[in-house]
């Protein structure tokens, strides 16, 4: 996770990279401004997921997030484990 001298301003990432939840959050975890977020290739959802600490970015409005063959039960805690205002 990232540190306060390690933060960025960084308000609209659109990534088309296949990454895993804990490199999602990893990365969101530099970027509380973020607003806008675009994951234009599959997120994996791993058995891991009940363990990754949830993230708050209060200035997330948007969220564009392309999968499949993921569980409804599992998707709904990765919404949960965003903590978007």
């Amino acid at each position: 996770m990232a540190t306060n001298q390690q933060l960025s301003t960084i308000e609209y990432l659109a990534t088309y990279q296949f990454c895993t939840v804990n490199e999602l959050f990893t990365i969101l975890s530099y970027a509380p401004q973020l607003r806008r977020l675009k994951l234009g290739n599959s997120v994996d959802i791993d058995t891991n997921i009940h363990i990754i600490l949830p993230i708050t970015l209060l200035h997330l409005t948007d969220i564009s997030l392309l999968m499949s063959d993921v569980k409804f039960d599992k998707f709904e805690i990765l919404i949960r484990k965003i903590d978007a205002k």
